[in-house]
């Protein structure tokens, strides 16, 4: 991802998804991703974070890892994470649920 954008700016490429994440919002791993991730130490202690900041980031990926031509490219909503323990992590919205939103 390349590219943030505030996400009350207009997306600068065509949209991936609709952001449904905002700041103060708590979020954890979908079940999917905390399986996927849960072997890397990295992911191992993160339960809940809280939302710090939401972006549009370019996406300059494909299926299967493949690298995109610019023309390409979408815009998807990601946030900067502020996790229980401690760290923080620029994360695509796709891939962390709600907990409790902050509206």
């Amino acid at each position: 991802m390349r590219e943030n954008t505030p996400i009350t700016s207009p997306a600068p490429y065509s949209i991936a998804f609709e952001p449904t994440l905002s700041v103060g919002d708590l979020v954890t791993l979908t079940s999917a991703q905390r399986s996927h991730r849960q072997s890397a130490q990295l992911w191992r202690n993160k339960n809940v974070a809280v939302v710090q900041e939401v972006f549009w980031a370019a996406c300059d990926w494909g299926e299967e890892g493949t690298i995109l031509d610019k023309d390409d490219w979408k815009s998807v909503p990601a946030a900067i994470l502020l996790w229980n323990d401690g760290e923080t992590t620029n994360t695509s919205q796709n891939v962390v649920k709600v907990l409790s939103a902050r509206r």
